[in-house]
């Protein structure tokens, strides 16, 4: 049996992305319908909230399976932010106030009367949780899969997880920060994130220096790595151990794009950017996708509105603080926490709308338009459709693969 298969103990090597502000405990539960390995977003998030997500999730997963108390659960991911932040004093007082007047004068207007102080804006009761303040409710919840993007967790974090039976996957950008996940990170499965894929870039290591690991993700865009799935994927797959399956995240959308991925040495493919306009999908930009899905050269980096970089669909925001003239962002999460504070703040109320948020997207939006508000189950029950894997499924279940994926073997 495929190694991936064998680790996570799901029917197929279908993975849906957890795409934070998108993916909601209902896409998750109909992800783990269709037989793929569902997973839930908890990058940020408190463990308050976490727990309830989780629950959610669980209960949604329960009643797919109308509550049938003797089937064995099955098993969904969570994904956490693995990084320290940078702490607010050792941020330049200047820079910040010059990110801040930027804004409020060239994007989202604000009334006189309700601009804060810079520190107001800034430590806005927001707080961005890291994994490590998530482990307990993981532990306690019984999740046996967990996800990280943006470097590791912490040896401590990683050993209780370990301890407990916890299955880890690291996100990589480039082969260094692949042999970093297998050397210090604990992992059990690398994915292998391309430059296509939207979103944030989990990438924690500098081109220039690939010792340094670059916390808050304040990285110089010459030090980002830039490298398409297809080329970072062999590459991976050729310089680490075997026993550590890869997944492929990027510009993968159908039977033909996965089968791709899996004959260059995949062992699970992950699939976001296709669900975005799901009916399970919570993204309020799905007009703006549905304008663009046939347009490969629509989106493009920023850290905008972050700090870090992620790919996303340009908009009147983005293009606006992506001038060359723009001040630089701030580190992650104190960019996100200042655009998140002023446009709460801001003086058209009509700022909710496609100018002013996120889009993240990948660069192959193709079928978002025929997948507009169908289900995710469908659509993942398609593509294993496509990829022949219900027969691998009945006639090689004996038959074992490592990461030789020409014959789609499982």
């Amino acid at each position: 049996m495929n190694r991936f298969l064998q680790l996570v103990r799901v029917k197929y090597p279908i993975i849906q992305a957890p795409m934070l502000g998108v993916t909601t405990p209902e896409m998750v539960a109909a992800a783990v319908k269709s037989g793929s390995l569902g997973s839930l977003p908890l990058g940020g998030v408190s463990p308050t909230d976490s727990l309830k997500l989780i629950q959610q999730t669980k209960q949604l997963i329960n009643q797919n399976n109308n509550n049938n108390e003797h089937q064995q659960p099955q098993p969904f991911a969570v994904n956490l932010f693995t990084y320290t932040p940078s702490k607010y004093e050792s941020i330049d007082p200047h820079r910040i106030d010059q990110m801040k007047n930027h804004i409020i004068t060239n994007t989202i207007k604000i009334e006189k009367k309700e601009i804060k102080t810079t520190e107001q804006l800034i430590n806005n009761n927001t707080k961005y949780y890291v994994g490590e303040d998530l482990v307990d409710v993981i532990i306690d919840q019984g999740i046996k899969i967990v996800s990280f993007t943006f470097g590791v967790l912490s040896l401590q974090s990683i050993k209780r997880l370990r301890d407990d039976g916890c299955v880890l996957i690291g996100t990589a950008t480039s082969v260094q920060e692949a042999l970093y996940l297998e050397r210090y990170g604990g992992v059990d499965i690398i994915c292998a994130q391309g430059y296509e894929a939207g979103g944030h870039r989990g990438s924690f290591l500098s081109v220039s220096n690939p010792n340094n690991i670059i916390q808050g993700g304040d990285f110089e865009y010459k030090d980002l790595p830039k490298v398409g799935l297809m080329s970072l994927l062999a590459q991976i797959v050729d310089n680490v151990s075997p026993d550590i399956p890869v997944i492929a995240a990027g510009g993968l959308v159908d039977g033909r794009s996965c089968s791709a991925a899996f004959t260059l040495g995949a062992s699970a493919v992950q699939l976001g950017t296709v669900l975005l306009t799901s009916k399970e999908s919570s993204a309020q930009y799905k007009s703006s996708i549905i304008k663009c899905h046939h347009k490969e050269t629509t989106t493009s980096l920023t850290r905008s509105f972050s700090g870090r970089y992620a790919r996303g669909i340009p908009n009147r925001f983005m293009e606006e603080m992506d001038k060359p003239s723009s001040p630089s962002p701030l580190p992650y999460p104190f960019q996100l926490k200042l655009v998140s504070s002023i446009r709460s703040l801001a003086a058209d109320k009509t700022t909710d709308n496609t100018d002013y948020i996120s889009q993240w997207a990948g660069q192959n939006m193709s079928k978002c338009g025929t997948n507009n508000n169908h289900s995710t189950y469908d659509i993942l029950t398609n593509i294993i459709t496509d990829l022949n894997l219900n027969n691998n499924n009945n006639n090689n279940s004996k038959q074992t693969t490592t990461k030789d994926s020409n014959n789609l073997v499982y």
